[in-house]
């Protein structure tokens, strides 16, 4: 009798009821006569990615990885495009620092627009017409936008002679898009097709420059089979070796060294491409910087198989070594010997380089 009272019970329940008997124990015809029943509470699924969030993120941070950590947790790190937080909201102008610009938007290849500043020496500056300056492409580092460095721009335009393009990254300042390795490397191919496509620049006279994650950006693009003959000169600065030597040196947990390349998302393996740079090469390393460690530059340097290449150290930090002495005289004294010559001594055939050919967008 009871067995059938029960039954009439479950059939008259909704369905949604009748499913969730099957997890745990619900009001029943037993109970409210007082027999004892249990509520069973389902356990939580074991989760490696909160693990890895508790032993390696601080626990006030816990709650921007409400999931844990994952394989796209490096791009958390990585790019900082909200740093400041108005860094997305306002990007300073040239006009501010007296530098005559063209405000230029970039389509790439996979349809993401850029934003960037050109910035052309005046003619009634210099006696050289600007068609045959040298055009210093800017790749700047993981946070903020192109207008926290116009100040270092202003000092190259003034102390170079050069005309400057510096762009953002897709996800950073007014450039759409998100930011990735693969989409980094493609805006810096649409910068530099875009230099190719102006008359009045001359697409001989490119001289890429990198800072930090900016010069992993410059080391593979002036590595790739359809750029590498098309750069005239490669200058990186307080650069690193690759992302997993980063994470190594940053967090210094024994677990990371037993970690495979590629369970990294970013890696950006600028000491594998180097060995695939054939125009002249000047890195410059702050022997105080307290992010990247100075040796990585040494490294790069060593592999690196340009026929003409110099390593300039300045007792800089990581974000201040352009403020130091003799910084941008060495830099102008390289692009005035190298850059003019360096289309010469390319078609010479006297540079000896590895095959790197990475180029899919």
């Amino acid at each position: 009798m009871m067995m059938q009272e029960e039954q009439r019970e479950r059939e008259r329940a909704p369905k949604s009821r009748r499913d969730d008997d099957s997890l745990s124990t619900t009001t029943s015809a037993s109970q409210r006569r007082g027999s004892k029943c249990f509520t069973f509470c389902p356990v939580p699924r074991f989760s490696p990615q909160l693990m890895l969030r508790n032993m390696f993120v601080p626990k006030e941070m816990w709650d921007n990885f409400p999931n844990g950590l994952s394989y796209h947790i490096t791009d958390y790190f990585l790019y900082q495009p909200d740093m400041p937080s108005d860094s997305r909201l306002f990007v300073e102008s040239p006009a501010r620092f007296q530098m005559p610009f063209e405000d230029v938007w970039i389509h790439t290849k996979d349809r993401v627009k850029i934003h960037g500043y050109l910035i052309k020496q005046n003619p009634n500056r210099l006696s050289n017409n600007n068609r045959n300056l040298p055009t210093i492409l800017f790749f700047h580092g993981n946070a903020g936008n192109i207008g926290h460095r116009l100040d270092n721009v202003r000092s190259f335009y003034n102390s170079c002679n050069c005309n400057v393009l510096i762009v953002e990254y897709r996800g950073y300042g007014r450039s759409e898009g998100v930011p990735s390795e693969k989409g980094l490397y493609a805006d810096a191919q649409a910068a530099f097709e875009y230099i190719d496509s102006r008359d009045d620049l001359d697409s001989k006279k490119v001289i890429l420059f990198g800072r930090s994650l900016g010069g992993a950006v410059a080391i593979d693009l002036a590595a790739r089979c359809d750029f590498r003959d098309r750069v005239a000169a490669l200058i990186v600065e307080n650069t690193f070796t690759n992302i997993p030597a980063i994470a190594k040196e940053l967090f210094k947990f024994a677990i990371l060294k037993w970690v495979p390349n590629f369970c990294y998302k970013n890696r950006f393996e600028s000491l594998h491409k180097i060995g695939s740079v054939a125009c002249p090469t000047l890195f410059i390393s702050g022997t105080n910087d307290d992010l990247l460690p100075p040796s990585m530059s040494n490294e790069l340097y060593s592999k690196c198989s340009a026929s003409v290449k110099l390593l300039h150290r300045f007792p800089g930090g990581h974000n201040d070594t352009w403020n130091c002495k003799d910084y941008f005289p060495k830099i102008a004294e390289f692009i005035k010997e190298e850059v003019s010559n360096s289309a010469d001594k390319r078609n010479s055939g006297s540079a000896k380089y590895q095959a790197y050919s990475d180029n899919i967008v």
